[in-house]
């Protein structure tokens, strides 16, 4: 299950970082490295140099990936009035939870991985246990939200040139009705996840062009020129409709 928890998770080589990149103005204001907390980090990670100094210079082996990825992501949810931090924290921690491609895939309890979407919701409307309804809801919502917000290049090219049905739009919908469902479920509320699901089903649209735009311009670093400016246009021509 993924929870919102990157910023706790910051190591102390996080901290380091934190205070090496950070402005003076903003170093002064959050005090004593003996004074630091919750909120004088929230501060530091907010502060334009913290994030030019990552992401400018691609200094992610200084950190862990839970801070990387929690960096990014508020930046670029705050370009598009997004402001909550436990959202930007969950959606930094599915990131974090998908290094790894078997985790992206679903595996059955015969062991076999789930690629396709279609295949995780026949997996979904197969399960009784009320536990596991949940679980399968938001992996769906997580899974459409990685590939339509990291991968916006692949979807296109389905779409576009293989003439595929299924389309990001597709992607969308089923991701804003699997949150939804996520949120109204039991154990969203025992782990105070409901409100963060129920975000991410009517804010889909917005935290999608925010991965977009922390995929195309920060993250993938083989895509030619021509392709960052192709996408970058289409994300910033609400590329919605």
């Amino acid at each position: 299950m993924v929870r919102a928890n990157c910023r706790v998770q910051f190591t102390k080589a996080d901290i380091e970082f934190l205070l090496s990149a950070a402005s003076k103005e903003t170093r002064a204001r959050v005090g004593a490295r003996s004074d630091l907390n919750s909120f004088s980090i929230d501060q530091l990670v907010d502060d334009e140099h913290v994030f030019r100094q990552m992401y400018s210079h691609r200094e992610f082996f200084r950190v862990s990936p839970h801070f990387f990825f929690y960096l990014g992501t508020r930046w670029c949810m705050r370009a598009y009035g997004l402001d909550d931090r436990d959202l930007a924290d969950y959606v930094a921690s599915i990131l974090c939870a998908f290094l790894r491609t078997e985790d992206l895939y679903r595996s059955s309890i015969s062991g076999e991985q789930f690629v396709y979407l279609v295949d995780m919701v026949e997996a979904l409307n197969e399960t009784s246990r009320y536990e596991d309804i949940f679980d399968h809801h938001a992996h769906i919502g997580n899974y459409t939200l990685f590939l339509v917000g990291i991968f916006p290049d692949y979807l296109e090219y389905l779409s576009t040139y293989k003439r595929r049905l299924i389309t990001r739009h597709y992607y969308e919908m089923m991701g804003q009705t699997h949150y939804k469902m996520a949120s109204s479920h039991e154990v969203a509320r025992k782990e105070q996840l409901d409100e963060i699901l129920s975000a991410l089903s009517s804010q889909f649209i917005p935290v999608r062009r925010a991965l977009n735009r922390l995929s195309i311009q920060y993250l993938i670093f083989n895509r030619s020129e021509a392709q960052r400016t192709y996408l970058t246009m289409l994300n910033e021509n609400e590329w919605d409709v």
